[in-house]
């Protein structure tokens, strides 16, 4: 395994679907939170920008997590297959 890699992330978005039949989920937009000091400059340095959009289903505890206009961790580390 490799070692973990973290980005700081801004929810930028928070976009609710439902198709009329039942069926609903919710997208998350994140951004790189770029900066060249701090916390933000081990990831920004070498990449400065980046998007993450997960698609999550209604019911499902990720539905409620994110809130728009706030900042969290992405922590990326190497899944076995």
């Amino acid at each position: 395994m490799s070692e973990k890699i973290r980005a700081k992330v801004r929810c930028e978005a928070r976009i609710d679907t439902d198709n009329g039949a039942g069926y609903a989920f919710r997208q998350f937009r994140f951004r790189a939170v770029y900066g060249t000091t701090g916390e933000n400059a081990g990831f920004s340095k070498a990449t400065p920008n980046g998007e993450l959009l997960l698609t999550v289903d209604k019911g499902t505890e990720a539905y409620e997590k994110w809130q728009p206009n706030k900042s969290y961790y992405l922590d990326i580390t190497e899944a076995p297959e």
